[in-house]
């Protein structure tokens, strides 16, 4: 073959990789922002995980915090496994649990499954992909709060109640 060929063909190849690249991922993020845009809102006023809520003053429930000092990224560990994120006015802005204890107002914990999630909060979710997990969220737009469901291998892996 000639090498003139093999360059133009090589050429076409690593051209095509730099367009199809960024416009997949492009198309992914836009695919999630509409699938959020397309979610019903739902009231997530009276949410909480470990009866904690967004927006509580962290004060209230700095007793129940394990180790002051053991803080990343301004996550602690409160009691039964769940992580709260401060903001630096010293607000809940993030709840989340990994813990078999801990459910949602609604009562979904760990141990349940994608139908009854859905049959609790709707079928009118967002989805997105981030390390590897499958996430369903429900928005509460009003008050700018979404309940978000993390999945790997179908299984419920993470809840987070996080302040947009």
């Amino acid at each position: 073959m000639n090498i003139k060929i093999i360059y133009t063909i090589a050429g076409i190849i690593v051209l095509g990789l730099i367009l199809i690249i960024p416009i997949t991922i492009i198309g992914s993020s836009q695919i999630e922002k509409y699938s959020y845009y397309k979610a019903e809102s739902v009231n997530l006023s009276k949410e909480n995980l470990n009866g904690i809520k967004i927006d509580e003053d962290f004060e209230k429930i700095k007793k129940n915090i394990k180790d002051l000092n053991d803080k990343s990224d301004n996550w602690f560990t409160y009691k039964d496994g769940t992580r709260v994120k401060v903001s630096k006015k010293n607000i809940v802005n993030s709840v989340s649990t990994e813990s078999n204890n801990t459910v949602t107002q609604k009562k979904v914990g760990l141990n349940s499954s994608f139908k009854e999630i859905t049959s609790l909060y709707g079928e009118k979710y967002y989805k997105r992909e981030e390390q590897s997990f499958e996430i369903i969220g429900y928005p509460d737009k009003k008050l700018k709060i979404n309940l978000e469901f993390w999945f790997l291998n179908d299984k419920l892996e993470k809840i987070l109640l996080v302040k947009k």
